[in-house]
C-alpha cells in the first residue's frame, strides 16, 4: 500500500526560523492572565498560512523570543490557551511558546459548521490515484493544503469519506485527516495484459455478485483491476467479468 508523503501537515514549535523582527508586537486589550493556561486535546490545531509569526515566551503576549513560526509549515498543534472577554487570546505551542490567537486560525476543531457528512470507513476500501502526486488536505473540505501524494504509489487504503448533502462522496481520507478530492482518484484503476484461469472460475460484479463462470481455460485479455470484497480482482471484460486474482496468474504486456 502507499505511503503518503505528508508535506508540512503537523509541526511542533521547537522547529522555528528567522531572528529579531521589526514588527511591533499587538496586544490583545482584553486579555486575562491566569496562572495555569487552560490545557488542551491533543487534536487542537492551528493554521499559519506559512507566515512566520512571531512567538512570545509568555501568554501575555509581552516578551518576544526572537523567532518566528517556520514558514515551511502550516498546522501547529496547540496545548494551552489564555482566553479573553471575545474569545481566545494566546496559544501556547508547546515549551511556553506562546502566539497571538488572532495571527493565526483554528482549524480542528472546526470553528463552522461544515455542510459534509464525515464518516469513518472502519475496514478501508481501496482507491487509486493513477500514480499521480495528487494535493492532499488536512479538512475534508480540501480547503488547507498538507502536501501530495507519493507518485511511486497507486493503491490507497480509504479511512474515511466525505459526503455532500445529496449523499455524493466528494472526498476520500486516506488516513491522519489526509484528506484527496474524490474527483482525482477512481475505484478501478487500468490494468493491461493477460491473466490465465480454469474453466469454472468465478465472474463477479462491483458489488461482489457472483454473474457466471469461465467457460474455457487459458489466457484473457485484462482491462482493470479494483478491490471486490477486500479481494483483489481482475477486470476480463464489461463490469459483470471479474474474477478474483487469486484464481489465476497476471501477465503484463
Amino acid at each position: 500500500m502507499g505511503v503518503l508523503l505528508a508535506a508540512f501537515t503537523l509541526a511542533v514549535v521547537g522547529l522555528t526560523i528567522s531572528g529579531p523582527q521589526n514588527e511591533t508586537a499587538v496586544i490583545a486589550a482584553d486579555i486575562t492572565p491566569i496562572a495555569a493556561p487552560t490545557p488542551l486535546p491533543t487534536d487542537i490545531l492551528v493554521s499559519s498560512a506559512f507566515r512566520a509569526i512571531p512567538i512570545y515566551s509568555d501568554s501575555a503576549l509581552t516578551q518576544k523570543t526572537g523567532k518566528t513560526l517556520s514558514t515551511d509549515y502550516i498546522t501547529w498543534q496547540v496545548f494551552n490557551v489564555v482566553k479573553g472577554t471575545s474569545g481566545d487570546s494566546a496559544y501556547n505551542l508547546g515549551a511556553d511558546q506562546w502566539v497571538d490567537a488572532y495571527a493565526v486560525s483554528l482549524v480542528k476543531p472546526n470553528p463552522y459548521t461544515s455542510p459534509l457528512t464525515v464518516s469513518e470507513v472502519a475496514n478501508g476500501g481501496i482507491i487509486y490515484s493513477s500514480w499521480l502526486a495528487y494535493p492532499f488536505y488536512y479538512d475534508p473540505e480540501t480547503t488547507i493544503w498538507a502536501g501530495n501524494l507519493n507518485a511511486m504509489n497507486n493503491e490507497w487504503i480509504i479511512r474515511g469519506i466525505a459526503k455532500d448533502a445529496s449523499g455524493t462522496i466528494v472526498a476520500y481520507d486516506l488516513g491522519h485527516n489526509q484528506w484527496v478530492p474524490a474527483e482525482n482518484l477512481v475505484t478501478a484503476a487500468n490494468l493491461f495484459g493477460s491473466f490465465a484461469t480454469q474453466a469454472g472460475t468465478p465472474t463477479y460484479n462491483r458489488q461482489g455478485e457472483q454473474t457466471g463462470t469461465i467457460a474455457t481455460s487459458g489466457l484473457y485479455q485484462t482491462f482493470g483491476a479494483t478491490y471486490i470484497n477486500n479481494q483483489q480482482a481482475i477486470k476480463l471484460g464489461t463490469d459483470d467479468q471479474w474474477v478474483l486474482a487469486a484464481a489465476g496468474a497476471y501477465y503484463p504486456n
